[in-house]
């Protein structure tokens, strides 16, 4: 059924689907950032979360979930990149302002059309490449923020943020090549990539004395850990009602509103102050963004 034959009930009703999907991931920050403080690593945050996730995703999708699985194909590459995504995104918010983090995030569409030259054989026309100008332009403001915290800890979380978007620009692309297989598979592979990679970066880091604090017990912190995994089971379950009922381009407008919830909620929730070249900057980016929605694109099924 097409957009315009959907009941104006069901229309508002996927529309708000999405809008919870977004502010869900813009607000994905705050459960990791408790959860750090709670003496848990982003890392090992991101594998606990993600593990029961996938455990709750796979109850959710259980009558289609063995079929999908047993036809996949090709999924291998999606289950990385959604791992790297979260493990570079959840670390980066631990160090930086988030809206900060949010914004090099959205640098994506930039990595999508040079990878989608690349692996897709898509051509780089002159809107592209305006666009990519673009997001770079914001990327240079925001980059030039003199608020920003001194030292190696902001170049990590600029490297984590930055490294997380063109993650999820993999992560996009290898959308588009799986497009014709089982959703639920789909769904599955990418919470279960967030769940194994930061574990075992984690540990990888561990062996040499990087990281960090291997969970030891449990704490009254895994009560967080199950609430935001319920949350990230619905966002996931909302975006595929909300997806499959509005265009492709509607539903991407829409998940720009992660950034703005990002943005809004470390003002109010953790006091953080945007600078002008920040706003300026992350103006170029979204700008650039949304210029990118004349064409269909996946969109952002795990955070």
């Amino acid at each position: 059924m097409k957009f315009e034959q959907l009941p104006s009930g069901e229309r508002s009703l996927a529309v708000a689907a999405l809008v919870f999907n977004a502010t869900t991931w813009g607000l994905a920050w705050w459960p990791i950032r408790l959860l750090r403080e709670a003496g848990l690593h982003p890392l090992w945050a991101t594998s606990l979360v993600y593990t029961a996730a996938t455990i709750g995703i796979a109850i959710a999708f259980r009558a289609t979930l063995l079929d999908g699985l047993r036809n996949a194909r090709g999924l291998g590459w999606l289950l990385v990149a959604s791992g790297l995504t979260n493990a570079s995104f959840n670390w980066a918010v631990t160090l930086t302002d988030v809206a900060r983090v949010a914004l090099l995030f959205y640098l994506l569409p930039m990595w999508a059309a040079l990878l989608a030259r690349w692996l897709l054989k898509e051509p780089l026309t002159g809107a592209v490449i305006a666009r990519i100008a673009i997001a770079l332009a914001g990327a240079a403001f925001v980059f030039a923020d003199p608020h920003r915290l001194a030292g190696p800890t902001s170049w990590l979380a600029d490297f984590l943020a930055v490294i997380a978007g063109a993650a999820f620009a993999v992560n996009t692309v290898t959308l588009r090549r799986v497009a014709g297989q089982s959703r639920s598979a789909i769904a599955v592979s990418m919470f279960l990539g967030a769940a194994i990679l930061p574990a075992a970066v984690a540990l990888l880091l561990g062996a040499t004395g990087t990281v960090l604090e291997v969970p030891a017990g449990v704490g009254p912190w895994i009560w967080l850990v199950l609430g935001t995994a319920v949350a990230y089971v619905l966002g996931n379950i909302a975006l595929q009602y909300g997806a499959a009922r509005l265009p492709a381009n509607t539903t991407s407008l829409i998940m720009l509103t992660e950034v703005a919830v990002a943005a809004v909620s470390g003002a109010l929730i953790a006091g953080e102050l945007l600078s002008w070249r920040v706003l300026v900057g992350g103006a170029l980016i979204v700008i650039a963004a949304a210029s990118s929605l004349v064409t269909p694109s996946p969109v952002r099924g795990v955070a």
